[in-house]
């Protein structure tokens, strides 16, 4: 019983900094997260494009007893992800935690991508997480410690069938990762991701037109069986990266795909 209580708060002070964190339909697995690392106690910084999806997860952590705050940005714009910065330093006083979830998926082949579409997927997927964690590590650096956490995908440690740009940003998230992890590990900073499957979430892609082929698609690829994960089974490979129980790892990418990546 001792150790499920630890459990319940190994969090407690902390704060973290959540970015694609709206709580509006499609958006199922930030608030997920948001309310796994609230619930061990860390106050909440609830990112989003959309202001009112960013204040939607604020409430419903507030209406839990989760300290929380709601803030619109573009992960794409420097001087937005400054403002962030400085709202959330002036209402905490520090970010412990930084979990770039921010993304956007699109499943256009090679033919099918036009240099609009290319760009977008490498500005929200990649170029986001690199201006977050470039603005935040400063911060992190003078207070000798801090993670990150960035949301990759599975389709950023294979090919298959996602979209070329999704496919090509993810795949150089995970070289941004393993770079920042190694070199700051040393002065106390930690950079990590988790690979999500096929989880049931608005940026899921649409690949089957019944429930029989979705059923017949999962069921070869993913060795749980034929089923999609859900939002709370990734907030708590989330959860357990922010805190210190996984301090000895660092330039990881957890892949949470029901076996998706064991074939």
């Amino acid at each position: 019983m001792e150790a499920t209580v630890a459990n319940t708060q190994d969090m407690a002070g902390r704060v973290v900094l959540i970015t694609g964190a709206g709580a509006l339909p499609g958006r199922g697995m930030g608030r997920a997260i948001s309310q796994a690392l609230g619930r061990r106690g860390a106050a909440i910084v609830a990112v989003d494009i959309d202001p009112l999806a960013a204040a939607e997860t604020a409430a419903q952590l507030e209406d839990e007893g989760i300290s929380s705050l709601a803030l619109e940005a573009d992960v794409t714009d420097p001087s937005a992800i400054r403002r962030v910065k400085e709202a959330a330093l002036a209402e905490f006083g520090k970010v412990d935690v930084l979990i770039n979830h921010a993304g956007f998926g699109a499943y256009n082949s090679l033919t099918e991508t036009d240099d609009a579409l290319w760009d977008r997927m490498l500005a929200l997927n990649l170029t986001g997480p690199f201006l977050m964690s470039r603005e935040f590590m400063p911060h992190m650096l003078e207070r000798g410690s801090g993670v990150i956490i960035c949301t990759v995908s599975a389709a950023g440690l294979a090919g298959g069938r996602a979209g070329i740009g999704y496919t090509a940003a993810k795949h150089g998230l995970v070289g941004l990762i393993k770079n920042i992890a190694f070199v700051y590990g040393s002065r106390g900073i930690r950079c990590v991701g988790v690979a999500p499957g096929y989880t049931r979430s608005g940026n899921a892609p649409q690949i089957a037109t019944s429930d029989s082929e979705t059923a017949q698609l999962l069921d070869a690829v993913v060795a749980a069986g034929p089923r999609q994960g859900t939002p709370q089974e990734l907030a708590e490979a989330f959860a357990f990266l922010a805190s210190d129980q996984a301090s000895y790892i660092n330039g990881t990418i957890l892949p949470v795909d029901g076996g998706w990546t064991a074939i």
